[in-house]
């Protein structure tokens, strides 16, 4: 994907890190709207991790660039990985559309993981779906369908039950 790092955040000073994220990988794309700047969030990308030891000089936004980028990873450990860090690390107002994406994959482990990010800071998220209906109606659609293929009837037999949908039920009353 021409471009991602520019589309994908809205930061103009990513220079310091482009070196490390050179010819990234990615296929797909969600377009979002994010505090009015209008985003293009890879759907998954297939780059080899960078190398960690480059990037203890890195500010904490820089960091979290990387961190959001790699959260999109089609290996779903990777994916794992990187939301632990993010969760580490402190709250970038860029990081909603990344961790909300998150929500409708299939990885539980990954969506038990961002519960606590995403109540923290609810309100930005409550922000952000309601500047996006179609992203987030898309999201929920894409939740319950992988809570009916694979946790339906061996982990969750209803859907209340279900992380996904546990974060959903924080926005009810919220959403526009």
């Amino acid at each position: 994907m021409k471009n991602t790092l520019e589309q994908a955040f809205p930061i103009q000073r990513i220079e310091a890190i482009k070196s490390l994220l050179t010819d990234i990988n990615a296929v797909g794309q969600r377009v979002v709207c994010l505090n009015g700047d209008i985003l293009e969030i890879p759907y998954r990308i297939y780059n080899d991790l960078p190398n960690f030891s480059h990037l203890n000089n890195l500010s904490t936004q820089e960091l979290s660039i990387i961190y959001c980028l790699y959260s999109r990873h089609s290996d779903g450990y990777i994916r794992q990985e990187m939301v632990k860090k993010l969760i580490e690390i402190e709250f970038q107002y860029f990081m909603i559309p990344y961790v909300f994406l998150l929500i409708g994959e299939y990885v539980v482990e990954i969506i038990n993981d961002i519960y606590p990010l995403i109540e923290k800071n609810k309100d930005f998220f409550i922000e952000f779906m309601n500047n996006n209906h179609e992203l987030t109606i898309l999201t929920y659609q894409r939740m319950v369908s992988y809570w009916n293929e694979y946790y339906r009837y061996n982990r969750y037999k209803y859907l209340n039950d279900y992380p996904g949908k546990i974060i959903f039920n924080l926005f009810n009353s919220h959403l526009t």
